[in-house]
């Protein structure tokens, strides 16, 4: 089906004026509602970086804009090769402005704040639930409050929300595909497969015939958007916890195997935790540039690190692990705070390769020195130990046990992926890419069947049967939320805007619950 491309009035307004939004509860004077049960989540609304930053707002709006009037330009289109190719260039375009304008810290966070997107959609496929088996159907849990039903899903509304200056992925959908029959489902994964090809390295193919400039993602369109997964979807991600939770999720819900859980958590490789989202801190990599490339180094970290036990809300300098063992956020270390950069490991992450369910308080790698200085690695550099002090906690500091005997297939994956320590070798990351690939078409494609999904049309020909764009969406309009566009004060006949904005889904965007009170 022919679809023209049209840029949404109220959008258009917001990004060409680059100024900042308008008040977040302007439904209702302006004024907290009084039962509203979180203010937090809609301070956190959009990229960090860009909060405050007009400057920065302006060029990235200039940017949206010139990439959808360039759409305007070209004339229309439907879901097309073409098109898929045009979301990638988009989204290249707005990281490449980022980049002008906040650091490689935040351009990590945008790139795994995207893929993130897409993992937390599709990781509450219960394939067990056939009543409510949810899968790809772009509907997040937004109830993102402390305690709230959607609180893992925190942070993602910094990635995917109303406001038009700080959420540029959201203002592009909007603008140029939301309208165009294009749903949020389909469009998330596409946006996560941009990532993944833009931030991925030269790779050759495990059979050493074929080399890749980077990792093109497997993706056939069709998935069916869904409002109203509010109290169900969050529950059934996976915890931090351990690889109890993997399981659940991955394995038990999903119906992958190991290898596959293995390969997706290596999307870790890309941004970092933030203390405000999930209670965990730091980066998964050694530096912040490291943060915006998708490849094999996380499985690397995992071997290659003497990590320990570590409390985000306790950062006391300490060899008293055990205390940590019982922390609400317990995760794992192997560094000092680093300028505000801790490098971390989740449980989730650490259980793949070793058994830290019977390991309790250990350390995942003494190195073996003639010195005999190994639990040097293990011990936190802010306590500056003498070497005589070092030998003294020999037999104190025991190293963790493999995973072998209680998941065989996730340790073989993490030394498979691993490969060597050789990352600028291209050839290395063969086997993680191609294992990458096959799980994450299963687990993006979870839940339909071969005949609901299509491959890419070549061109917009009616009488091609791959051109025919299907119900893509129950609401071919995105919900959007008046209150959290800064519209309002960029036009003065509000009933045009009024007229031209959708109604509000509260699942389809986060600032849509947070203005009902």
């Amino acid at each position: 089906t022919k679809f023209k491309m049209k840029f949404s009035h109220w959008a258009y307004l917001a990004i060409s004026a680059g100024i900042t939004s308008a008040c977040p509860f302007a439904n209702s004077g302006g004024e907290m509602p009084q039962n509203h049960p979180e203010i937090e989540p809609r301070r956190r609304l959009g990229l960090r970086s860009l909060r405050g930053n007009l400057a920065g707002q302006e060029k990235v709006a200039s940017t949206v804009r010139e990439r959808v009037e360039r759409s305007l330009q070209d004339g229309g289109g439907c879901f097309t090769k073409t098109t898929y190719e045009e979301i990638i260039e988009d989204i290249r375009a707005i990281f490449d402005t980022l980049s002008v304008v906040v650091t490689d810290r935040e351009r990590g966070h945008f790139f795994g704040g995207i893929v993130r997107l897409a993992a937390h959609d599709f990781m509450d496929y219960d394939k067990n639930d056939r009543d409510f088996p949810q899968g790809p159907d772009g509907c997040i849990d937004w109830n993102t409050g402390a305690g709230e039903t959607g609180a893992d899903n925190a942070g993602l509304e910094t990635i995917w929300c109303d406001d038009p200056l700080l959420c540029p992925l959201k203002t592009l959908y909007d603008s140029k595909y939301g309208n165009n029959g294009i749903g949020r489902a389909d469009f998330w994964v596409v946006a996560a497969n941009a990532v993944i090809k833009l931030s991925s390295v030269e790779w050759t193919d495990t059979e050493g015939e074929n080399t890749y400039p980077n990792l093109d993602l497997p993706f056939r369109y069709g998935r069916v958007d869904f409002d109203g997964c509010e109290g169900i979807s969050a529950s059934r991600l996976p915890g931090a916890q351990g690889c109890d939770q993997v399981e659940k999720t991955f394995i038990t819900q999903m119906d992958l195997d190991w290898t596959d859980a293995v390969a997706l958590l290596g999307a870790h490789s890309l941004g970092y935790g933030h203390h405000d989202n999930s209670g965990h801190d730091g980066m998964w990599m050694d530096n912040e540039p490291e943060t915006i490339i998708f490849n094999k180094r996380y499985y690397e970290e995992i071997l290659r690190r003497a990590w320990r036990l570590r409390d985000p809300e306790d950062t006391t300098p300490t060899l008293d692990l055990d205390k940590h063992l019982d922390a609400p956020k317990q995760d794992w270390t192997w560094a000092g705070p680093n300028g505000g950069n801790p490098r971390f490991m989740l449980n989730a992450d650490i259980c793949l390769a070793f058994d830290i369910e019977a390991g309790g308080n250990c350390c995942t790698r003494i190195r073996d020195q003639a010195d005999e200085l190994g639990e040097a690695f293990c011990v936190d550099p802010r306590l500056n130990l003498t070497p005589e002090e070092i030998v003294d906690l020999d037999g104190t500091i025991h190293e963790c046990p493999s995973s072998d005997n209680v998941r065989p297939e996730a340790r073989q994956a993490v030394d498979t992926f691993a490969v060597s320590t050789r990352n600028d070798d291209a050839g290395v990351n063969g086997p993680f890419y191609e294992a990458f690939s096959a799980a994450w078409q299963r687990a993006t494609e979870a839940g339909y069947s071969d005949d609901q999904l299509h491959d890419l049309a070549d061109t917009c020909d009616p009488t091609d049967p791959t051109s025919e764009s299907p119900s893509l969406s129950q609401s071919a309009v995105p919900s959007v939320s008046p209150s959290a566009s800064s519209s309002a004060r960029l036009t003065e006949s509000p009933s045009l805007l009024q007229s031209a904005m959708p109604s509000v889904s509260p699942s389809a965007s986060p600032s849509a619950r947070l203005t009902e009170s």
